[in-house]
């Protein structure tokens, strides 16, 4: 949609736009859609919900997981296209990125080089930095017939036991449920740092990108971040005139 604003001598035009998440929002299943164990696997299903939503669905990177578990699954009648894809998801650790009219499937892993370098070349403009608790830092998968404990000790010496419990009768081995407890300690890493970056904007710049911060305030020289979010402003008003994106910040 779009709007006109007037006042104080000027006007401004406002266009409003989103993504693919919002029109996988805006899908509703009309009935019950259901797949057996090992009909089909998760990546499918998720082609499956996005082709239904009207949009392209493929791969960057993904996990084993992504295409060796082929869970029992079922979207229910009113259920939105957006609920069944985030539950697909916790199945496995993988991440899902939008860009126009496709959806894309990335694996991000502990070591992933970083592609880009802000603080030298590209300028900082801005910063903020920390560290963050974890939600859970032992997590016990119990599945048909099997239950796993995977802990991470060092989130524990700081916190203390902070426990997730997960129940799914899709794993019936000891080596899926180890997969499933893995996949939800390393998506809970990713959230282990925080902070932000503004930045003259970066037209290349991807979101789950690796990058490396060099920033002597902070004492961060070539630091590993994840892009965990970016946001472009760009304005000509004539008393702030700014072109900048800001980019949150996540654990590699």
């Amino acid at each position: 949609g779009w709007e006109y604003e007037t006042g104080e001598g000027g006007a401004v035009f406002v266009l409003h736009g989103h993504d693919a998440w919002t029109i996988l929002d805006s899908w509703r299943a009309r009935r019950q859609y259901s797949w057996g164990a090992g009909e089909k696997n998760v990546f499918l299903i998720l082609e499956f919900i996005f082709g239904r939503a009207g949009l392209e669905f493929t791969s960057l990177s993904n996990s084993s997981t992504m295409t060796s578990l082929h869970p029992s699954f079922t979207i229910h009648p009113g259920e939105l296209g957006r609920t069944a894809v985030r539950r697909l998801l916790a199945m496995v650790p993988d991440l899902v990125m939008v860009s126009g009219e496709f959806g894309y499937v990335r694996n991000p892993l502990a070591t992933d080089p970083a592609e880009y370098d802000y603080g030298v070349d590209h300028v900082i403009l801005r910063g903020r930095y920390g560290a963050l608790s974890r939600d859970f830092n032992r997590v016990q998968v119990f599945g048909d017939g099997v239950m796993v404990d995977r802990f991470d000790w060092g989130s524990i010496d700081d916190l203390y036991d902070r426990l997730l419990q997960v129940h799914d009768l899709n794993l019936s081995s000891v080596a899926t449920a180890e997969e499933r407890a893995d996949a939800l300690q390393r998506n809970a890493a990713l959230g282990e740092e925080g902070g932000e970056i503004l930045v003259p904007v970066n037209c290349g710049q991807e979101l789950y990108d690796v990058v490396a911060i060099t920033d002597a305030g902070a004492g961060l020289s070539s630091a590993r971040r994840r892009v965990m979010g970016m946001a472009l402003r760009y304005s000509v008003d004539g008393r702030s005139p700014a072109y900048e994106q800001r980019i949150r910040l996540g654990a590699v």
